[in-house]
């Protein structure tokens, strides 16, 4: 799994673990997703921390060029032993 960079740019939701919101930028713009603070986020963030702060996610490089990469983005709901 490759890693994108993302700004948190607010707190959504205190529910149990904090909900944010995200924007990842790339060649078609902004995009925005909400998800949870341990999903995006290496430290725990809260309604009282500093935003845009940094933040990551996973995704898949579909295809890979010298300049270009395509890069899927989902999110799936898994269930793992």
């Amino acid at each position: 799994m490759a890693i994108v960079s993302v700004q948190i740019v607010r707190f959504v939701d205190d529910y149990q673990p904090g909900i944010v919101e995200c924007q990842l930028v790339d060649a078609e713009g902004g995009h925005f997703f909400i998800d949870k603070v341990p999903i995006v986020a290496a430290e725990d963030l809260c309604l009282d921390s500093s935003y845009p702060a940094d933040g990551a996610i996973a995704c898949e490089i579909e295809r890979s060029g010298l300049t270009t990469k395509a890069v899927s983005v989902s999110w799936q709901l898994c269930c793992r032993p």
